[in-house]
């Protein structure tokens, strides 16, 4: 019995139980089921020469290379039409790969330093 608010997802048509591991970030119950409960993070010091920063789910990074998200998000003017492209990149290389994943992507254009 899991307490209120907890919600354990099974795959479709597979006899294997999955969890839903983008909300277990800081959640002791998934912990204890298996799930890392505390985020990987790196910590960097941005220079002059950065230009774009996307915080996305492992899906998008299962999906692109780095070099390859930052080449799809360096296309267009819009954040939000570069996060959209990354997202629906990642999401046919996944198709192609025969894997599947939760996939989300935010791009931030940062400014140019004068």
């Amino acid at each position: 019995n899991l307490p209120t608010g907890y919600f354990i997802s099974f795959l479709c048509l597979q006899r294997m139980p999955g969890l839903v591991v983008t909300r277990s970030v800081g959640d002791e119950l998934a912990h204890s089921l298996g799930c890392l409960a505390d985020p990987e993070m790196l910590e960097i010091e941005l220079t002059s020469r950065d230009r774009i920063l996307i915080v996305a789910s492992d899906g998008v990074w299962d999906g692109l290379s780095n070099s390859r998200a930052i080449e799809i998000a360096a296309m267009y003017h819009s954040a939000a039409e570069a996060s959209r492209a990354v997202v629906n990149a990642a999401l046919e290389s996944l198709q192609r790969l025969g894997m599947g994943d939760n996939v989300t992507a935010v791009v931030t254009f940062l400014p140019v330093p004068i």
